[in-house]
């Protein structure tokens, strides 16, 4: 934050004690509207979660569905505590590519297989 309010220097900013405030607060509003969970980021763990669990019951590859499991869990710790382990969203972000590419190629497989009416 202190780089961000410092970087305004030499770019005519020196005297401006009131713009340097007004900047200040806008760069913590952005800062902690980026750093608040969303309820759609909550709702889009679940959907994979939930989804994932429905896998295990069917014919997809349990490997997938498992990684779905763990990646809706990640992504639950991860969006509760993005601020408190900033890691630990990165691992739900590279589960969850890995969850969707597979997904999508089971699929289409699954659809190669499935016989035209």
């Amino acid at each position: 934050m202190s780089r961000l309010l410092n970087s305004g220097r030499g770019a005519g900013f020196e005297g401006a004690g009131r713009d340097r405030l007004r900047f200040a607060s806008a760069a913590e509003a952005i800062i902690a509207a980026n750093n608040t969970p969303a309820i759609v980021g909550v709702l889009s763990v679940l959907g994979i979660l939930l989804i994932s669990i429905a896998m295990l019951g069917s014919g997809f590859p349990r490997a997938l569905a498992w990684l779905g499991v763990a990646a809706g869990v990640a992504g639950l710790a991860g969006e509760v505590l993005r601020c408190a382990v900033p890691p630990l969203y990165s691992v739900y972000g590279l589960l969850m590519w890995a969850w969707f590419v597979w997904t999508g190629i089971a699929l289409i497989r699954l659809g190669l297989r499935t016989p035209r009416v």
